[in-house]
């Protein structure tokens, strides 16, 4: 699956690569995005479950640690990593879409992400 993901990032060349949630795909997606030096958008961020014995926690953990943009669905998980991750750059907001996730980022229009190619994984 990360060859197939990376193939995809070369071939769209991504300023940002948005992945969701804690599945493989999602997963995947942020390793490859962040291989290839494109940045990491994490949809869903900082929501835990605290049980390690399950692999969508080690995603969902995994996912935040390599994402350069953290959108988190509520304040609990804003707090939750935010406690993980030492990090005071995470956007809050309410529960997430698409439009949302691209109106909410300051960060989004400052760097000129919102006029370059973007990759949805996961």
């Amino acid at each position: 699956m990360l060859v197939e993901i990376e193939r995809a990032l070369s071939a769209v060349a991504p300023s940002v690569a948005v992945v969701q949630r804690d599945a493989n795909s999602a997963l995947a997606g942020a390793i490859a995005a962040n291989k290839m030096e494109s940045a990491v958008a994490h949809v869903d961020a900082g929501l835990r479950s605290f049980d390690r014995t399950t692999p969508e926690e080690t995603n969902r953990v995994v996912a935040d640690c390599v994402a350069d943009y953290l959108f988190v669905a509520t304040e609990k998980s804003r707090f939750d990593i935010l406690s993980a991750l030492k990090n005071e750059d995470s956007h809050g907001s309410a529960p997430l879409s698409w439009d949302i996730v691209v109106c909410s980022c300051p960060a989004w229009t400052a760097t000129g992400c919102a006029n370059q190619p973007v990759l949805l994984l996961g």
